[in-house]
């Protein structure tokens, strides 16, 4: 019979191979195209040096097309802008996705060794948290750059801080600690209105973070600051997403948000909307994004280059491995509840991850593959909390664990083995990809080639250029250039009521376009001149 210790040594190993080849499927993440997304929200809120202000896909909506954002948002602007004039590059998004992706990763963990000793119970919960992070094709949709990196890393923080050991917080600066949740939630806020729908997981910080008369002054101070920024970032947001002057437009936003349904019909929508409410809570969307298939959202990834009945077997794996899981997270419940609740704060902790990761599905309409990269690991971060609810460990909950990792590892395998080949031959001469029109290559980004194409047409880079036309690929080599526009809001199915392109450029002084061929209608092709598959329209 193997002995505890070397049981516990066993489980180590197992914990460190599991985090190995986690890191291993994000770093093969470099090989995914850059989606159309990640560009776009960099189009949207990282220009405030160049522009002044925060900025929309499309310019139909009415004033709050171009935003100036509160006050408490402007140093994530100012550092948001920084980086788009110095790391212009689709590369530099890949490799700040899979940064963000790993930083996650170790914050995980390190929250679970600051509330776990060395032991088995360690180990196993280790290894659960990085077998389903592991799960399908989750390692890809965690190294998209997206706001919803930056978000779940101020969570992550935050409780680091507020569940410190009790010596480290007896010692420790109370005011530092306080004061760096707070302002890990006003960034949180800054990026994405999913910030001010975890704003219980900032409360709860502040309020798990020490006890004492003083901090209970501090705390107060803290809370009143997060609310009320928190009041200011919701007007800001809904307001962003609503879209006043344009109903074609409301229209199609109504159809991907139940609040822009309540904010355009009033809340006299709200009875109709209750049984979309509820069953929007249910997590199956966000498990099946994560699903190996034969089409994915938007062509984000090429069908699974693998026969039906492997994939068929490989879906069943991933859809055990979370059944079981909620089976466990089913047990310890039961088991807090029989030693009656002794880690309370940890069990506050995960009902407030799980019902704020609920609150913000039960508003989508669609589940958008990337809504996964946050919702899955808000709720296994639930799971690492209810684990420390129960009193003590029962040793029987390791051999499901066990079983969850020897699946998740045979799917990363599957992952890497089926994508890497692959993804690297149609990404690796850079531009856009073949096969997957939402996305475009990390690789050898093609500059040069983009800005003589557009010099052809007069469009060259200099610093009185303003309003071209751009796309996802031709972004990068126009950053610098005063508010231009991007093709979404005039040239596809989200450009509303704008009509003709021609007449909307030059309405809105544009020089011209420089985007790809493919997205120009008959009208405007005739027009350009292509350099390769990029084309230039001017509109003199």
């Amino acid at each position: 019979m193997m002995t505890l210790t070397a049981r516990h040594k066993l489980l180590n190993r197992l914990a460190g191979a599991m985090l190995g080849l986690l890191l291993l499927s994000l770093v093969v993440g470099l090989l995914v195209p850059v989606y159309t997304d990640e560009v776009a929200w960099r189009f949207q809120i990282s220009r405030f040096l160049q522009d002044g202000i925060d900025r929309a896909t499309g310019e139909t909506c009415g004033l709050n097309t171009l935003a100036m954002p509160a006050y408490f948002m402007l140093p994530v602007r100012l550092f948001s802008a920084t980086a788009t004039a110095f790391l212009s590059d689709p590369l530099a998004v890949r490799v700040a996705g899979i940064a963000c992706a790993i930083l996650a990763v170790i914050a995980m963990l390190g929250l679970v060794r600051q509330r776990e000793p060395a032991s088995e119970r360690r180990a196993v919960i280790e290894i659960l948290v990085l077998a389903l992070l592991g799960t399908g094709v989750l390692p890809f949709l965690l190294v998209w750059s997206r706001p919803d990196q930056a978000i779940w890393l101020a969570m992550l923080a935050s409780l680091w801080i507020a569940f410190a050991p009790r010596a480290a917080r007896e010692t420790g600066e109370p005011r530092a600690r306080i004061a760096a949740i707070t302002l890990l939630a006003l960034i949180a806020f800054s990026y994405h209105m999913k910030g001010v729908f975890y704003l219980p997981v900032f409360v709860l910080a502040v309020l798990a973070s020490g006890r004492g008369a003083l901090h209970y002054r501090l705390r107060g101070v803290a809370l009143l600051v997060i609310l009320a920024c928190t009041w200011s970032a919701y007007r800001y947001w809904s307001d962003r997403f609503a879209c006043p002057d344009d109903p074609v437009l409301a229209a199609k936003l109504e159809q991907q948000n139940v609040m822009m349904l309540l904010r355009n019909g009033g809340w006299r929508a709200l009875p109709g909307a209750v049984p979309t409410l509820l069953s929007n809570m249910w997590p199956t969307p966000y498990i099946r994004n994560t699903m190996p298939a034969t089409g994915y959202m938007s062509y984000w990834l090429p069908a699974t280059p693998v026969p039906l009945p492997l994939m068929a077997l490989w879906r069943a794996m991933i859809w055990f491995c979370w059944y079981l899981t909620a089976a466990i997270a089913a047990a310890l419940v039961f088991l807090a509840a029989r030693d009656r609740f002794p880690q309370r704060w940890m069990l506050a902790a995960a009902l407030v991850l799980a019902g704020c990761a609920s609150a913000w599905a039960m508003l989508q309409y669609n589940k958008n593959a990337y809504e996964s990269s946050v919702y899955l690991p808000v709720l296994i971060l639930a799971l690492v909390f209810l684990w420390a609810a129960p009193a003590r460990y029962r040793a029987w909950l390791g051999s499901p664990v066990l079983t969850i990792a020897a699946l998740s590892a045979i799917s990363q395998v599957l992952v890497a083995g089926s994508y890497a080949a692959p993804l690297w031959a149609a990404g690796r001469g850079g531009g856009y990809v073949a096969g997957q029109p939402y996305s475009l290559s990390a690789f050898a980004y093609p500059r040069a080639r983009i800005l003589a194409a557009g010099a052809k047409c007069g469009i060259v880079l200099h610093p009185g250029l303003k309003r071209v036309l751009i796309d996802d690929l031709t972004y990068f080599a126009y950053a610098q250039s005063s508010t231009p526009m991007h093709r979404l809001g005039v040239l596809s199915d989200w450009n509303g009521s704008a009509g003709d392109p021609m007449a909307w450029m030059r309405r809105h002084g544009s020089p011209g376009a420089v985007l790809a061929c493919a997205y120009l209608p008959p009208s405007l092709r005739e027009r350009a001149i292509a350099t390769g598959d990029v084309c230039c329209v001017s509109t003199r």
